[in-house]
């Protein structure tokens, strides 16, 4: 009991300390640090050396990468962790703002990615991108740094350890803006949102860019919020004439530091004192060498730092406790911290015991007498990270009074959206009103809408304050219509090529129209499709096609020579309704007609038939086309109730695929394909057999019959080759049967073995890969050698 009196106590006093210490003229020093892309991680230094001087500013003042820099340090991270994030973060995929495959709805898991030109409409005029990226990745990262920092921001900056404020450049009304509460996150991506590599991030009717535009060293703005003592670190750097401008956002950084040239000298001067760390002509996008970056920033504000001390006396400044000791502190904000100086008696004694009021997600048993701070951790460990004391009180008898708000969402808004519904947005949120915020469900539901692929950028905005917990989902809409230009060629198939034109929010009740058009030497397709992810507010999916198609072959004698020549021709159309599994999965239920012509053959060449079916599909796959896990199921069933040769019968396929990763470079694949007839079908009624995926050796549509079972086995190995392509080689093995004849399983005898090796590149055109494998000679049938060439996408 006296240990538990004297942490409490410990605990008390240190809250109190910390918050007299903080309250205390906050905003008389201020550090203003500036932009300057990769040369701002020296912020990191300069941060480090004043910590150890014991010269820690009241305020910050960021913009752009300071702005980064600025508020993770004012939200607790030290200079050491935020070494570590400079250092691990692959900054070149920050530019990358492809939704993970997984994220994707499950109809577009197949599409995504197979176009190598887009077009986009706004309306029915061209689009022309504002930028190379809209910087979703950027805003993911900041929203889990913001969301795993020590302290975090309940009524506005001021509640944090060290005030923040940064600034954006707003292109609606030309001004600057400047944050002060809201998104901590919101408020860094909002002030690094470069011109013409970010999109501008949308804040209402205003769309932010750069603070760097309109006051890249922010001495001004600390001055404007009553800053007596203002130490700029300046690392915008010189013009280097031999950097080169040969893309355009290079241009467009050259341009924006000529014209901020006149601009930086004001701010300079306007400072008390400045820092300026030697980085040299290191470029503002070159984003390696963290290290001598940071080394730079220390080695510079040690030198200076006996000076800044004797200004700062001459400016009557007194430096405050050093932050490193209140890293581990109480995060609350500034209202219930100085109610809690305020009501503090003045002669009680130490906290004999603590009393938590409000907590739900704990039971009284693990936090009775737990410091609040420790509590605070717990929830944040639980992922809820917007769970803060509203109010503290110390009785005179020593007892201890915190009041928990757990972060429960009061209300969720939409900003952003014209075409797509509000409710649809929502739907894909797994929060909902009335529940508590939990960061992980809050960025798998961000990840979620912007798989949708309807979004450019979506973020979110939490609003924790001590009267409630409110969010703000801002979202970028996607230009639409689109036209998706692809094409490839296969030494089994020739060339291919094919246009697509694809709707989003078409009518009033939304869903995708798609046209699609394919032309190659032995394929043909021509195909409409109305689809509904999302049926209203329901889980369930519609789809509606209609096409026709003509695929050429050649027949092959037993030596696999080509013998002769044939094709089908397929018109039908069908219909499928079903219940969409999350993102995974989908099980549906339909009805089609499906006409067939046959040329080149002289046995039933015509035929049609009318069929009901159940489906299924199942996608994990990380990504396409070289997956390293998850696994994908695709089955049809359809009973034809009605065809032209009178007879009923069932049609059965399935395929199936599962990738595992057994060592950091190496993966397993296996894929099997199962077909199935219960009438013995003629030619146009049968399943192809042969190709690199289903029995290498044979060529594609070699054989054809009524009933098949292939299987795949693949160890696949990561070259590691970034610089042009991710390169792959594999290993085969393929063991496979096809039969004429309607049994479930074809014959032991109609089985053949192939083994094989592949050699692949995963490029912006498509994937590209050279296969060679040889079908192994069985009684029954010669082996035989082929390579396989294949550039670009299957479609």
């Amino acid at each position: 009991m006296r240990f538990c009196r004297s942490l409490c106590a410990s605990i008390c006093f240190g809250l109190l300390f910390c918050s007299v210490a903080l309250a205390a003229e906050p905003n008389q020093f201020a550090l203003a640090l500036s932009g300057g892309g990769a040369r701002g991680f020296a912020h990191i230094g300069v941060l480090k050396a004043l910590e150890e001087e014991g010269i820690v500013p009241d305020m910050i003042f960021g913009s752009s990468i300071g702005a980064i820099i600025g508020g993770l340090y004012c939200a607790g991270y030290t200079p050491d962790e935020l070494r570590v994030i400079a250092a691990e973060i692959d900054w070149g995929q920050l530019f990358l703002d492809s939704p993970q495959r997984r994220n994707l709805v499950l109809a577009q898991k197949e599409n995504s990615g197979k176009a190598i030109v887009t077009l986009r409409f706004r309306g029915w005029s061209p689009e022309v991108p504002m930028a190379v990226t809209s910087g979703q990745k950027l805003y993911d990262l900041l929203f889990d740094l913001e969301q795993r920092a020590p302290y975090h921001v309940w009524n506005s900056f001021d509640d944090l350890p060290i005030c923040f404020r940064t600034v954006a450049s707003d292109l609606t009304y030309g001004k600057p803006v400047i944050f002060r509460s809201g998104s901590l996150a919101e408020a860094m991506r909002a002030s690094s949102s470069f011109p013409l590599v970010y999109v501008p991030y949308p804040l209402g009717d205003k769309r932010l860019v750069d603070g760097g535009v309109t006051e890249n060293i922010p001495v001004e703005l600390a001055r404007k919020e009553g800053s007596k003592f203002v130490v700029a670190v300046d690392l915008t750097g010189d013009i280097n004439p031999r950097e080169r401008m040969d893309q355009p956002w290079e241009l467009v950084d050259r341009v924006t530091s000529v014209l901020q040239l006149d601009q930086n000298a004001r701010s300079l001067a306007n400072a008390d004192a400045v820092i300026v760390p030697e980085v040299g002509l290191h470029s503002s996008t070159d984003f390696t060498g963290v290290d001598s970056l940071i080394q730079a920033g220390y080695i510079a504000t040690k030198e200076i730092a006996d000076q800044l001390r004797y200004l700062m006396n001459e400016h009557g400044i007194t430096p405050r406790p050093r932050f490193a000791a209140n890293r581990h502190g109480l995060s609350i904000s500034k209202r219930t911290r100085d109610e809690f100086d305020t009501n503090f008696p003045n002669n009680g004694q130490a906290a004999t015991r603590i009393i938590h009021d409000g907590i739900t997600v704990f039971p009284d048993s693990v936090v009775r007498d737990v410091p609040p701070s420790d509590v605070a951790r717990m929830y944040r460990d639980r992922g809820h990270t917007l769970a803060r004391p509203i109010r503290l009180e110390q009785s005179i008898d020593g007892g201890l009074y915190c009041k928990w708000d757990e972060g429960v969402v009061r209300n969720i808004n939409v900003d952003g959206v014209s075409f797509s519904k509000t409710y649809a947005v929502l739907r894909d949120f797994p929060i909902k009103t009335g529940e508590l915020f939990e960061s992980r469900r809050a960025r798998r539901g961000l990840n979620q809408i912007q798989g949708s692929e309807h979004f450019e950028l979506v973020t979110l905005s939490p609003a924790a304050t001590d009267t409630g917990t409110s969010l703000t989902i801002r979202a970028v809409e996607r230009p639409t219509p689109q036209i998706r230009l692809g094409a490839g060629y296969s030494s089994e198939r020739k060339g291919r090529g094919f246009i697509e034109f694809v709707h989003d929010h078409l009518g009033p009740y939304g869903g995708r129209l798609m046209l699609f058009g394919k032309y190659g030497e032995q394929d043909e397709e021509v195909r409409v499709t109305r689809r509904f992810d999302r049926v209203l507010r329901s889980s369930f999916t519609a789809e509606w096609t209609a096409n026709w198609v003509r695929e050429e072959y050649r027949g092959f004698d037993t030596r696999h020579k080509p013998v002769s020549f044939f094709f089908f021709e397929k018109a039908g159309t069908e219909a499928w309704v079903g219940k969409g599994l999350r993102r995974w999965g989908e099980l549906s239920g339909g009805a089609g007609y499906r006409d067939f012509r046959t040329g080149g053959v002289s046995v039933e060449t015509k035929a049609h038939h009318l069929w009901i079916g159940l489906r299924s599909h199942v996608d994990t796959q990380d990504k396409y086309p070289f997956p390293t896990r998850g696994v994908m199921l695709r089955t049809r069933y359809l009973h034809n109730i009605s065809a032209s040769n009178g007879e009923q019968y069932n049609r059965l396929t399935a395929t199936a695929a599962g990738y595992f990763p057994i060592q950091p470079r190496w993966t397993i694949g296996v894929r099997s394909i199962y077909a199935w007839n219960d009438f013995q079908l003629p030619l146009w009624g049968q399943y192809h057999f042969g190709g690199e995926h289903e029995m290498p050796g044979l060529h594609a549509g070699e054989r054809f019959g009524n009933s098949k079972f292939t299987t795949q086995l693949e160890a696949r190995f990561d070259l590691l080759s970034r610089l042009l392509a991710d390169a792959y080689i594999s290993t085969l093995y393929t063991v496979g049967g096809i039969s004429q004849l309607s049994d479930p399983i074809p014959a032991a005898d109609d089985f053949r073995h192939s083994i094989g090796a592949r050699f692949s590149l995963s490029t912006f055109l498509g994937p590209m890969s050279l296969t060679a494998a040889e079908m192994i000679k069985s009684d029954m049938e010669t082996g035989n050698f082929l390579l396989y060439l294949n550039l670009g996408h299957e479609f």
